[in-house]
């Protein structure tokens, strides 16, 4: 086995953990928002907030820029993380 080999086999396994982490970061997320539905659902309040999902993802996206991470990717995944959360039971 090359050495450039060995390298990608070690950073393919760093990239494996960093996958599980940000699984375990959206389970977390997941079970923060259902709670926050449920709160929702007895207070009457409607599900989703348009101005605070604007909001949070206008930040996002500022972070997103300072980390220079393409913000059309940032906003497509938070867009998908936003919609499947009000999709939860």
């Amino acid at each position: 086995m090359s050495s450039s080999f060995k390298k990608i086999v070690a950073l393919r396994k760093k990239i494996d953990v960093i996958d599980q982490k940000i699984i375990e970061l959206l389970e977390r997320r997941f079970t923060v928002t259902s709670t926050i539905q449920q709160y929702k659902k007895a207070s009457g309040m409607a599900l989703q907030q348009k101005q605070r999902e604007s909001e949070h993802l206008d930040e996002l996206l500022c972070r997103s820029r300072q980390k220079k991470i393409p913000e059309k990717l940032v906003s497509f995944i938070y867009k998908k993380i936003f919609f499947y959360a009000r999709k939860r039971p």
